[in-house]
């Protein structure tokens, strides 16, 4: 079996991911490992999450994939076997790690 590995890579694509998510279900890795931005994970509430929100928000990253994995996790399609975000710099969060696999 074999592994995908993301880092940095997903949050280019912004709101355009869902090719690469569809491609990475079809393919049925093992596991997929991304270590990404994850917009939806900013606590806005926190003025530094707040500010890293925008920053992220301004420059187009990676947006409405975790909710999506969420959904499809609901209904059956993948497995998310970790979720842990890690402290990033002064502008985002860049090292959340999520990984996941199809079922």
């Amino acid at each position: 079996r074999w592994a995908v590995l993301t880092i940095g890579a997903m949050e280019l694509l912004g709101k355009s991911w869902r090719p690469m998510l569809d491609a990475l279900i079809n393919w049925a890795p093992s596991v997929v490992i991304h270590s990404e931005p994850i917009y939806e994970l900013y606590d806005q509430s926190n003025k530094f999450n707040y500010v890293a929100a925008q920053y992220h928000n301004r420059r187009g990253y990676l947006q409405g994939y975790y909710p999506t994995l969420l959904e499809l996790e609901r209904d059956g399609h993948i497995e998310i076997m970790e979720l842990t975000k890690m402290p990033g710099s002064c502008h985002h969060d860049g090292s959340t790690v999520l990984v996941w696999r199809p079922t």
